[in-house]
């Protein structure tokens, strides 16, 4: 019984003090999904800006910009290649696990309280610097691919991370340094520029792209309690 009243006691003084806003930088590397084989790693860097509902569940907006590339002009059956210099703005919330959990009572749920999933709506822009259009056919005759060099689409984005924190004199979170994998799913057929019948190139899903970056966030604003 005394067991349980000091367990109930620590519950109900266990208290967070947070900061409403969070800014961050990030960086890494995408990989595109789309009808060209062979994908490449290629770079991307995101900013972002998320109000903290609570020290665990965030809603912000989030711009990335990088490039987006796959195929090869030269060992690809087809000869296709793009590289997509995009850039997309995302609406997005996130929520860790500590939100979910009673983290006082166990270390390890403790630690891994900054594990986080999210989802939400973005646009993307695609932009190919480089693109192949042509190719010729065995008959000797010059196909043309189409699709668009320009294109925004609407795009759903999904990720899992993990946020590692770091407390001022105050015992308020200031820094959190992440790590991200998020897998985007783009509704429109130009990430990869090319738009070809499914007569002539099997097309049974949408254009998809991950990115998988790194990067510090800076928390300030006004002061919340939790």
């Amino acid at each position: 019984m005394l067991i349980v009243v000091v367990l109930c006691c620590k519950v109900s003084f266990a208290q967070y003090n947070f900061y409403r806003l969070k800014a961050g930088l990030g960086g890494g590397a995408t990989m595109a999904f789309t009808d060209v084989a062979k994908s490449n790693i290629s770079p991307a860097f995101s900013g972002s800006l998320d109000f903290n509902i609570t020290p665990f569940v965030s809603a912000g907006i989030e711009i990335q910009k990088g490039t987006i590339s796959a195929g090869d002009s030269i060992q690809d059956p087809h000869k296709r290649f793009f590289k997509n210099s995009y850039t997309a703005i995302v609406a997005n919330g996130t929520i860790q696990l500590g939100q979910l959990m009673n983290i006082e009572l166990n270390s390890f749920l403790y630690k891994i309280r900054g594990i986080y999933f999210g989802t939400g709506v973005g646009l993307i822009m695609n932009k190919q610097s480089e693109i192949v259009r042509t190719k010729i056919n065995p008959d000797g005759k010059l196909y043309t691919f189409p699709g668009l060099d320009k294109e925004m689409e609407l795009m759903v984005p999904s990720k899992i991370g993990y946020n590692y924190e770091i407390k001022d004199r105050w015992n308020y979170v200031r820094y959190v340094f992440f790590i991200e994998h998020q897998f985007n799913v783009a509704f429109g057929e130009n990430l990869d520029g090319y738009h070809d019948p499914e007569s002539k190139f099997k097309n049974k899903s949408p254009d998809m792209y991950s990115l998988t970056s790194f990067g510090i966030k800076y928390t300030f604003g006004p002061e919340g309690i939790y």
